[in-house]
């Protein structure tokens, strides 16, 4: 075999191996898209019906934007505005009312607690420690005249 065949048979090697990694390449950006799509396809109606952070009509918008890397990362960055916009208006209502309960518009209802009133031993809400009575417990015990009770803590 002369020189120029053997640079030939070796340019055909190489180009094989290239198309090759291409292919596998190509296989795995493929699959990648695959399974984003799938985890992407429910969160519009996640943001839609559990949360209500989109409205219905932007529901195809909201999906169209996920299949896109830059897109849901977009996504991703206004959903932590808005996350942040609520956990500020929150805290703006536990600061306003101290000590009372706030609603979170999960259901719940969350008691505020501030450094002013758990450091109070006489704040009712206050977590004691073990075989420690509250002011609570003490003036029931009081009330009912057991007051040996107190004596023995």
């Amino acid at each position: 075999m002369s020189d120029s065949q053997t640079k030939t048979l070796a340019y055909v090697a190489k180009s094989g191996e290239a198309l090759h990694i291409a292919e596998q390449f190509a296989l795995a950006v493929d699959q990648e898209k695959k399974a984003a799509a799938q985890l992407a396809a429910p969160l519009p109606d996640r943001l839609l019906a559990e949360h209500a952070l989109i409205r219905s009509n932007e529901k195809q918008a909201a999906l169209d934007q996920l299949n896109d890397h830059a897109g849901a990362l977009k996504m991703v960055g206004n959903l932590l505005t808005a996350m942040g916009n609520m956990k500020a208006a929150y805290e703006q209502k536990l600061a306003v009312n101290p000590g009372q309960p706030v609603d979170d518009h999960s259901g719940r209802r969350k008691q505020a607690s501030d450094a002013e009133s758990a450091g109070n031993p006489n704040y009712v809400g206050r977590r004691t420690g073990a075989g420690e009575k509250s002011a609570a417990d003490r003036a029931f015990i009081e009330k009912l005249g057991l007051g040996s009770l107190l004596s023995q803590s």
